[in-house]
Order: C-alpha cells, then structure tokens, then sequence
C-alpha cells in the first residue's frame, strides 16, 4: 500500500532527516523529561523538541507526505503532516501557508515560526510519541 511504501521510505531515513526550520537553528529544549531553570525539582515533560531559529525562519517539511491538518491552539497555529504511519508536528506557527490534504514535500515551507522563533516539533509513528532528535540529521 501506498502507506507502506511512504512509511518505509521515511524509516530508512532515521537521522537523516532535515532539520524542520529554515537557517540556521539549534535545540533549545530536549525531548521527554527536562527541569525548569531557577525552580529545583520542577520539570516539564516536552512532548517534541523546541527549536530556535533565525528571525523570519519558516517550519519546513521534513519528508514528503500530507498534510492532515491545521488548526489554531493557543494564539498560533499547529500543521500536522502525515507520512505514511508517522506524523510530523509542527507547533507555534504565527501563519500557515498550507492546507488539510494538500501534498508537501521534503523542505517544503509550511508556515513562518512565531515571534519568538521556537518551533516546536514532534515526531509520532501512530499514537507513539518519537524522539525527533533521532531522527534529524545534523
């Protein structure tokens, strides 16, 4: 099936995939488990990874796929591409330059990060939350 096919593509390229911001960008929020700066023994559990950016950077697709939704939530807005069994997502978007069922591919601009430059993304195979880490290439 066509989900196979784009799901195997996407596997076989673990730790190859391109970072989800345009420019120059760097990890500044790990995935699972991370402790609040200035509150001991406070942590917060990050579903993804935030990435900052350069001002102006736009998320970008990183594999081809669909584009399964768009939706605001919190003042911003959320793209969820779908690649065969994984989704790629795509949060704190100030505007979205794409649509429900519209094809993307690799690089593919899907929005403009928000002010403060964080993209926020996850990475899920089903309903399993995915380290993206493992999967971006550097």
């Amino acid at each position: 099936s066509v989900d196979r096919m784009m799901s195997g593509g996407f596997e076989a390229n673990k730790g190859r995939l391109p970072m989800p911001i345009t420019g120059s960008a760097r990890i500044v929020s790990h995935y699972g488990q991370n402790s609040v700066a200035g509150l001991k023994g406070v942590t917060i559990d990050n579903k993804g990874i935030n990435i900052m950016g350069q001002p102006g950077c736009q998320a970008r697709a990183i594999y081809d796929g669909e584009v399964s939704a768009v939706f605001g939530y919190g003042g911003s807005f959320v793209v969820m591409v779908r690649h065969g069994a994984y989704i790629s997502v795509y949060c704190n978007l100030r505007s979205v330059n794409v649509q429900r069922g519209q094809k993307v591919s690799t690089r593919q601009s899907l929005g403009s990060v928000a002010q403060d430059n964080i993209l926020q993304f996850q990475l899920r195979k089903m309903q399993n939350r995915l380290n993206p880490e493992a999967w971006i290439g550097r």
